[in-house]
C-alpha cells in the first residue's frame, strides 16, 4: 500500500502550522499562536495545509452515539461507566451535551476552516501562480466541506420552512475580531454553494490516487450531488450525480477482502472464550485507507472509543448469510472490554473500529443516483443502479439483486442499501433530510428506552421512552458553553 507523503520543501513550514492548530483550541474565540506568523511564500506551502493528514478525520459522536443506528445499551452503561458522557447524545440530554468541555467536530472542523482561510488570503501572493490556484480551489472545496459537515449536526434540516432558522457562524478571513454570530440556514448554504463555484476552477478531473484528500472534478459534482440531495433538488442531485461517475474510481469486490487476523480473548465475567475473525482493514492505519481505491474524496467519521454498537434495527436490515458488509465489519463478542461482558456487535469497518467512511465515493454517487431515479419516478432503473454496487458487496454467486413491486417499495429498498453502506456517517443527515421532503413514506423516528440522564451520569432508577423524529430540534446539536462563553455570548445555543 502507498504511505502517506508530504512535500518535504514544506515539512519544517508544516511542523510550525500543526503547531498553531494545535495550539489554536477553538479558531472562533482564541488568538492565532506565533507559529501562525511563519511566512508563506510559495504554493508548496499551501499543499501542506491541505495534505495535513489531521483534516481527514471528523471526531464525531452524534453520528456514532446519536442515531437509531446506535445500539448503546443500558447494560453497557452499568458495566463501563466511562461511557456517560456518549450517553449524553443516546440519550438527547442537551444540557449534559452542551457542558461538556470539548467538542471534537466543532473545534476540529473550525481549524480546518482557519487553515483554508489562510490559503485563501495567501493565494495571491506567493511564487507559482498555476499551483496556487489549484490550491486555492482545494480551500474552497474543503472549507465548503466543513461548513456541509457542521450543518448536519448543529442546524436543523435544510427546508423553505426552515431558512430562517440558526445556520453557523461564517469565518471567511482570518480576523479574529469577525462577527460570531450565527447567521441564518439559508446564508449558510449559500456560502456552501459559493464555496464550491470556486472550487470549479479545479484542473484536475480524475480522483489522484495518491492524494484522495484533494479535490478534483469529479469531487466537485459528487459534492453538488450530495448538496442537492439534502435540499431535496433530486433531478439537480441526479445530473451532478451522473458527471461525476464519469470520472468515478471503479467499485472494488468485497469478495477480494482477505481475513486480516482472528484474536481469542479469555473468559470474563463468566463469560466463555471468544474467537474473534477480523477483516483486513481492521489493520488498516491511514497509510493504507487513505487510499481505498473507491474514495473520491477522503473523510472519515472518527470516534476514539471505538464503540460504534449497531442497533438491532441495523443489525437486522442485513442479509447476514451474503452480505459482505455484515460479514466483514459486524463483528460480535468484540466490545474487547475485560470488565464488561462481550456478547455486543461492533461496527469495525477501519482502523479497528476507530474510522466510518463518511466522504465522497463511487458507492455514494451509485445510490444518490438510483434514489433520485426513484424518487423522480423511473423506480425501475433506480433498482437497476445498484445492481453493479450489491454484486460488489455480495457473496460471488448469490442473488444480489434489490425488487420491488411498486415505485414506495422501490424507494424503501433504495434507502435501507443507504443504510446498509454507510452506517453511522450518513444517518444523521439522512434523517434529517427525509423529515422535511415531500414524501412522508421515508420518515425516521428514533425511538429506545434508555436511562434518563443528569449531570452526573445515568439516573438509573428511570427508564425513560425516546421518540424523536427527524425535524426535531433535539437533532441540532446543542454547542457548548465553552464556545458561548468564550465567544462572549455572540453564538447562539440551539433552542431547546
Amino acid at each position: 500500500m502507498k504511505k502517506y507523503n508530504i512535500n518535504k520543501n514544506a515539512g519544517c513550514w508544516l511542523a510550525a502550522i500543526a503547531l498553531m492548530l494545535a495550539s489554536c483550541s477553538d479558531y472562533l474565540d482564541k488568538q492565532p499562536s506565533v507559529s501562525s506568523d511563519a511566512p508563506i511564500t510559495d504554493a508548496a506551502q499551501l499543499f501542506a495545509l491541505i495534505d495535513y493528514v489531521s483534516n481527514t478525520y471528523e471526531t464525531n459522536a452524534p453520528a456514532v452515539f446519536m442515531t437509531d443506528d446506535c445500539g448503546l445499551s443500558m447494560g453497557l452503561i452499568d458495566a463501563y461507566a466511562t461511557l456517560a458522557p456518549q450517553a449524553y447524545y443516546t440519550a438527547f440530554f442537551s444540557d449534559g451535551i452542551a457542558a461538556q468541555a470539548s467538542d471534537g467536530l466543532w473545534s476540529g472542523e473550525y481549524r480546518k476552516i482557519y487553515a483554508c482561510n489562510t490559503i485563501i488570503a495567501a493565494a495571491n501572493s506567493v511564487t507559482d501562480p498555476v499551483n496556487a490556484k489549484e490550491a486555492l480551489a482545494n480551500a474552497y472545496f474543503c472549507r465548503a466541506w466543513s461548513y456541509y459537515t457542521l450543518a448536519q449536526y448543529y442546524c436543523l434540516p435544510y427546508c423553505e420552512q426552515n431558512k430562517g432558522e440558526l445556520g453557523l457562524p461564517l469565518r471567511l478571513g482570518q480576523d479574529f475580531e469577525e462577527s460570531l454570530s450565527r447567521t441564518t440556514l439559508e446564508e449558510t448554504y449559500n456560502q456552501i454553494f459559493a464555496d464550491l463555484k470556486e472550487a470549479e476552477s479545479i484542473s484536475q478531473n480524475a480522483v489522484d490516487p495518491d492524494k484522495r484528500w484533494r479535490a478534483s472534478k469529479c469531487a466537485v459534482n459528487a459534492f453538488y450531488a450530495r448538496l442537492y440531495l439534502t435540499m431535496g433538488d433530486y433531478q439537480q442531485a441526479l445530473n451532478y450525480a451522473n458527471q461525476a461517475l464519469g470520472n468515478a474510481p471503479a467499485l472494488f469486490d468485497y469478495n477480494s477482502f482477505k481475513e486480516g487476523r482472528s484474536t481469542t480473548y479469555a473468559a470474563s465475567q463468566g463469560m466463555p472464550e471468544q474467537t474473534l475473525y477480523y477483516c483486513e482493514t481492521n489493520q488498516w492505519s491511514a497509510a493504507n485507507f487513505l487510499y481505498f481505491c473507491e474514495y473520491i474524496f477522503t473523510r472519515f467519521t472518527y470516534t476514539g472509543n471505538q464503540w460504534m454498537i449497531p442497533s438491532s434495527d441495523l443489525l437486522a436490515s442485513y442479509d447476514q448469510t451474503n452480505d459482505l458488509r455484515f460479514k466483514w465489519f459486524m463483528i460480535p463478542h468484540s466490545n474487547r472490554r475485560f470488565n464488561t461482558t462481550y456478547d455486543e456487535y461492533r461496527y469495525d469497518q477501519l482502523y479497528d473500529g476507530r474510522y466510518a467512511f463518511c466522504g465522497l465515493s463511487t458507492a455514494d454517487l451509485l445510490l444518490t443516483k438510483a434514489e433520485c431515479e426513484v424518487r423522480l419516478g423511473n423506480w425501475q432503473q433506480g433498482l437497476k443502479d445498484l445492481d453493479d454496487l450489491r454484486a460488489h458487496r455480495y457473496v460471488t454467486g448469490t442473488d444480489s439483486k434489490l425488487t420491488a413491486s411498486s415505485q414506495s417499495d422501490a424507494l424503501k429498498q433504495v434507502l435501507a442499501e443507504r443504510r446498509r453502506e454507510f452506517p453511522f456517517s450518513f444517518r444523521m443527515s439522512d434523517i434529517k433530510r427525509y423529515s422535511v421532503n415531500d414524501t412522508s413514506e421515508d420518515d425516521v423516528t428514533i425511538t429506545r428506552d434508555f436511562y434518563e440522564m443528569s449531570m452526573t451520569g445515568p439516573v438509573k432508577s428511570n427508564v425513560k421512552h425516546f421518540s424523536v423524529k427527524g425535524n426535531d430540534p433535539l437533532l441540532a446539536v446543542p454547542i457548548t458553553d465553552v464556545e458561548i462563553n468564550a465567544s462572549g455570548g455572540q453564538i447562539q445555543q440551539n433552542p431547546y
